[in-house]
Parts: C-alpha cells; structure tokens; sequence
C-alpha cells in the first residue's frame, strides 16, 4: 500500500518588484495634523489656506472696506461668507462684477477625486439665484482663474489677492466631507498697487472679450454685443484662447535660473511646453521634485519623471500651483492659477505672477514644510517588502490607481 506524502512549499513574494505605486511615507507621521502651519499667515502679504480663517476674514474685510468697485473671478464660487459681503457691498453702492465658469460646463466635466464637486454645483445654482440682479455675472467655460480686486481703479484705495484656491469652503477654510474634515493646500498672495493694475486690465479682457453669457434675473443668457476696445495686455502674465505669456513666463523661468526645480501643481499632463521642459532638465540631471495630487489623470506623466529622477509627493486634496527655483541661497518663482495641462496653456483663462525674492522664500518655506508632511510619495521599481501597509498601485490597462492591502500570511 503506497503511502500518499504531501509536499508543501513555501514561496516568497518579498523581492517582487511592484509597478509605480503611491506608498505612505510614515503613517504615524502623516497624521499628526499639528505638523502643518499652525499659523496660516505666511508673512505679511502671503497666506496658506487653513481652518484658523485668517484668509478669509483677510479676503472678507477687505470686500467689506471696499467703496467704489469689486472684480472677483473664480472657476467655481460657493463660499457663503464671501457672498453676504459681496451682497452688502452691492447694497453700499459698490459695483460689484464676477467673472467665473458656467455651471451647465462645470457639471459635465468628470470629477474621479470626490463628489465635493458635486454637491457644490448645487450651491453655486442657489448662490447665483441670490446674486442675480444684484451684481454683474458673467461666465465662459474657459474662466479658471481665481483673484480678488477692489476699487482697482482708485489709487488709494486699490487692492487685490491672487489665489490658487476657488472661492469655496474646502479651499479656503476647510469643511467636513463624509465625517472627516479637509482642506485643500491653498496659497494666496496680496498684490502690489501696480500689479492690481495689470490683474485688472486682464478681467477686463476676459469680462469684455472671453465672456460668453450673462446673468440677467431669469437666468444667463449669451452675451449679444462687445466692446470694441482695444485691452493693454503687454506686461500681463496670463492665459487665454489668443494669448499665451504664462506658459513662455515658465519657460523662462525655468531656462534662465539653474537650480533645484520644485513644482507644486493639482494637474499635470503630458502633451504641453511646459511638462517637456521640465522633462528635458531631468534628463540633463537637475534636481526635480513635484508635489501633486494621486490622481489617474496625472499618473503617465508622474511616472516618466520618477523613470528620470524626479522625487514627487502626493496629497489627496493638494490645489495649489507654485514653480520655484532655489540656488545658494537664492530663490526665483511663479505663482500661478494654471495647472501644468495642455488645457491649461491652450484655452484656458489663467493668470500668474512672478515672485519677489522674499515671496518666493516664503512660497520655499511653505513647499518645504509641505514636504515634510505630504503622507504619500510615488515609488518606481519599488520592492514588495519594503511595504507594510496600504498602497496604491497605478493599472496601466485600466488606467486607474488600484488600492491594495498588504497582509502578511503566517
């Protein structure tokens, strides 16, 4: 009688090698939530975006100082403070005109990140009820540019911020969403007097050409006449359908000025100027670090820049979009709407401004800090037995990021 003997063998995966995956750098770390700027209040004219609400009572004050006239464009607008001062500053007398994205495009546009989008496409359709007839709107679904202007025209009185975030709650202050607070990494920057200028010779521009409805008290409406004007846009950096300094702004930015190249942005994309220059100094050897969001849609390009080198750092709710360059010591830079997309310098509204030497060490101080705590770093060639809890790895035949546990057997 022949006895039956059962072999086992024991196979180990520990030296698989995994494709491009996002991994937490400290878990323990990451959540600790007191590592971020306790004070939000960068400097004096910079701000990073937090639930203290030192931005917007900074953005709410000064709509309420406000006393001739207000311009604000924003992609999308949902921030209910920020709505009562723009409806008591109409009611003061103060011509109050905003420029943003139609909602009929927002809603069409795919969101993979959250349903956030969602549920603010909704207040937008009750908060543009509630400014109709009261302030001027108008809207084009390229608009995507976000800054504040006030009495632009008076030059005492004149002020103005730039902002990477919308004018809604998760960008400058935060909001629960599902149960657990967030806020999106947000900057902002106050303008000079002559800067406000040029910020508001651009929203001329894109309320009198690039606008194309209008918000009357039944609803918006294509806009039937133009102003045949000609708009002095020589020292703007901005983007639209027919104009194009940002993205060559960058260029030279980044071709003029040796150093470490940091790049803070929501989107990047192949297909673009700008995403080619960045991957041709890779290749060259210069020092590249990237902070974005985990998103599919940025997934191919992040991919080829960790292939040439590029250290990049993820955050599920990263918005803001920053270019700096540090050498010795010295720091030059570009805060900007835009993110790095082919959209984004095609057709897209977007605005920039080239840093001061001590805003763009402060912008260094608040990328760093950011660094620090970003919970997530995107890994090439990565072996399995380095990793010890979640990951998420990039499918390329689905092209989506797979979230995946590990779990050690035995």
């Amino acid at each position: 009688m022949f006895e039956i003997i059962k072999k086992e063998k024991l196979v180990s995966f520990e030296d698989e090698i995994l494709p491009p995956c996002w991994i937490r750098k400290d878990l323990k770390q990451a959540n600790k939530k007191n590592n971020y700027f306790k004070d939000t209040k960068i400097s004096k004219n910079i701000w990073v975006s937090g639930n203290d609400e030192k931005l917007l009572n900074e953005l709410k004050v000064s709509i309420d100082n406000a006393k001739e006239m207000i311009c604000i464009t924003s992609y999308m607008f949902s921030e209910p403070d920020i709505k009562e001062c723009l409806l008591n500053a109409s009611k003061r007398g103060v011509r109050v005109y905003m420029l943003t994205a139609s909602n009929k495009h927002l809603k069409n546009q795919p969101d993979e990140d959250d349903d956030f989008n969602n549920k603010m496409y909704v207040e937008m359709d009750k908060l543009f009820k509630e400014l109709q007839g009261k302030i001027k709107i108008r809207t084009s679904e390229n608009f995507h540019t976000k800054f504040l202007l006030l009495d632009p025209l008076n030059s005492e009185l004149r002020q103005g911020y730039l902002l990477t975030s919308n004018f809604d709650t998760k960008g400058i202050k935060g909001r629960k969403i599902n149960g657990t607070f967030r806020v999106n990494p947000e900057v902002c920057i106050k303008l000079s007097n002559e800067e406000v200028i040029t910020f508001f010779n651009q929203f001329c521009y894109g309320f009198w050409i690039e606008s194309t409805e209008e918000s009357k008290i039944d609803g918006f409406l294509p806009i039937r006449t133009r102003l045949n004007k000609e708009f002095n846009l020589k020292d703007i950096i901005f983007n639209s359908k027919d104009h194009h300094s940002l993205e060559k702004a960058i260029i030279d930015l980044i071709t003029k000025n040796p150093g470490k190249l940091n790049i803070c942005t929501y989107g990047i994309t192949r297909n673009n100027k700008v995403y080619e220059k960045i991957l041709i100094e890779l290749k060259k050897g210069r020092e590249v670090v990237v902070l974005t969001r985990p998103r599919n849609k940025n997934m191919p390009a992040l991919i080829d820049l960790i292939k040439e080198g590029a250290v990049v750092y993820g955050h599920d709710d990263i918005h803001a979009k920053v270019i700096l360059i540090e050498s010795n010591g010295n720091v030059k830079g570009i805060m900007m709407t835009a993110n790095i997309e082919d959209i984004s310098f095609d057709t897209s509204f977007e605005s920039g401004k080239i840093l001061k030497d001590e805003e763009a060490k402060s912008f260094l101080k608040i990328l760093n800090n950011w660094i620090k705590n970003f919970p997530l770093t995107l890994k090439n060639s990565h072996l399995l037995k380095n990793i010890d809890e979640e990951i998420r790895v990039w499918n390329s035949l689905s092209k989506e990021i797979d979230i995946k546990e590990i779990v050690e057997e035995g």
